[in-house]
């Protein structure tokens, strides 16, 4: 058996090119940010961001589509922000927003999957009943200045 590998950074959400993974997380000092580094581990890049992503996947090319943490007093408002990682560590990416038709303070944000032909897809769990939910999101395209559920 391999051994596993282990990183110090609690990690949200994880997205994988051809031979990077990237990771949202806070580190040790807990400041978020994005972690880069090889399969293996090794390489290891912290790029600290002023806002914290729980979701990240690959848009296209070079660049990300990341989901912000749920602020607990509007968890129906679910932020987006899509650019490569030097647009978005200064804020300079495409933000969207979605507004989700059922949503309270128990919802938490989990991961985020998009595919170009089916859209965006958000993982979030409700506490304390620990349901989960799979949504949706096929139109409007994240170019679009905001969607709903």
């Amino acid at each position: 058996m391999k051994k596993i590998s282990e990183i110090n950074y609690f990690v949200f959400g994880m997205a994988a090119t051809a031979d990077r993974l990237y990771c949202t997380c806070k580190d040790e000092t807990g400041d978020s940010g994005i972690l880069e580094m090889k399969f293996d581990t090794s390489g290891q890049k912290f790029t600290k961001l002023n806002t914290t992503y729980v979701g990240i996947d690959i848009y296209k090319n070079d660049e990300f589509i990341l989901m912000e943490e749920l602020n607990r007093a509007t968890p129906e408002t679910m932020k987006f922000i899509t650019g490569n990682l030097n647009e978005v560590q200064n804020g300079r990416g495409t933000k969207f927003t979605v507004i989700a038709n059922e949503a309270d303070e128990y919802q938490k944000a989990n991961d985020i999957h998009y595919d170009s032909n089916q859209g965006l897809f958000i993982l979030t769990n409700h506490y304390p009943d620990d349901t989960q939910k799979i949504q949706s999101v096929q139109e409007p395209h994240p170019s679009c200045e905001t969607g709903k559920l």
